[in-house]
């Protein structure tokens, strides 16, 4: 949803995009990021791996001067990632509950 709403703020002329040698310079940052301190290889330059996803979409909340990402989003979407990787079947039989803009708890979803 943020990123429908980040385009949509460009395209409305609410905020006018960076230009071509910035958008350069931030696509040389990411690359140094992924390639040199992560050690990704070149096919996994769009993986955005664990912990990452909470700095990306704040940096695209601030661009497009919108809310940030409530953290329990984020938490509990990284959460779900692992649990979908390495433990299917418990993962589908498992529900958040959001307790605040930071927490959530899981829940069984078993009847």
């Amino acid at each position: 949803m943020l990123q429908v709403r980040f385009c949509l703020t460009f395209m409305t002329g609410r905020r006018k995009l960076p230009s071509k040698e910035e958008m350069v310079e931030d696509l040389k940052n990411d690359k140094k990021l992924q390639f040199i301190e992560r050690e990704l290889p070149r096919k996994k330059f769009h993986y955005m791996g664990i912990g990452f996803h909470d700095k990306y979409y704040d940096a695209l909340s601030k661009a497009a001067e919108l809310e940030p990402i409530k953290p329990v989003i984020i938490k509990m979407f990284e959460k779900g990632l692992c649990l979908s990787l390495f433990d299917y079947e418990a993962f589908r039989n498992e529900a958040f509950k959001v307790i605040d803009d930071e927490n959530f708890v899981i829940v069984s979803n078993e009847q």
